[in-house]
């Protein structure tokens, strides 16, 4: 959207682009009495460190390898937002142990906080780019997601979804991926790889 000079097509997964809102992110869920979903969890700096430093390992096998999470993105007062997931026995066959044993050894070295202030930027990213609204994204565009995945499955992401070829109106296709979850580039490569070539060589032809 902002550089459309360089970025020439573009695919997402898993998250549905957005438009920019009115206000400011935060104050748009608290209007919508979402005070309960993930992101107000996210805040306050060191409350959801502390929970997925306890064990980072277990955190990286709740995260991926569960079959989702209860409840969706609401994490009620009282809870932790790992406390939504069900713990899978076993990897799933997509997911090599070699692959979990290094995600786990990096979120050892850096912890969590990194990921976590993106979600505490969001209100200041918001305004940062006022310069952008009402601005959409015109190049040739792609969406991927699976049809279990917590971010589309949430009455947010529902809406965002319907709404894609409003804000994308270059929009070729949504390809929901039966059973799949929300790391759907690792979960199915080969349909997620097949649709970005088709959308490159449409583009390119």
């Amino acid at each position: 959207m902002m550089r459309p000079d360089i970025f020439t097509a573009v695919a997402g997964l898993s998250v549905p682009a957005r438009a920019r809102g009115a206000q400011a992110p935060m104050d748009t869920l608290w209007q919508l009495e979402y005070q309960d979903f993930y992101w107000f969890y996210f805040q306050q700096p060191g409350v959801a460190e502390g929970e997925f430093e306890r064990d980072p390992a277990e955190t990286m096998h709740l995260l991926m390898a569960s079959g989702g999470r209860k409840g969706g993105l609401m994490v009620p007062a009282g809870t932790g937002f790992l406390d939504g997931f069900e713990a899978a026995q076993t990897l799933p066959a997509w997911l090599a142990r070699a692959d979990m044993d290094a995600l786990v050894s990096v979120y050892r070295r850096t912890g969590f906080r990194g990921g976590l202030n993106w979600y505490r930027n969001l209100d200041r990213n918001w305004e940062l780019t006022a310069l952008f609204a009402g601005a959409t994204i015109r190049q040739p565009a792609l969406f991927i997601a699976g049809t279990l995945d917590g971010v589309i499955c949430d009455p947010l992401g529902q809406a965002a979804l319907e709404a894609m070829p409003d804000v994308a109106p270059g929009l070729q296709r949504q390809v929901l991926i039966e059973g799949a979850g929300h790391w759907i580039n690792e979960q199915c490569p080969d349909d997620v790889n097949s649709e970005l070539i088709r959308l490159c060589n449409e583009w390119a032809g």
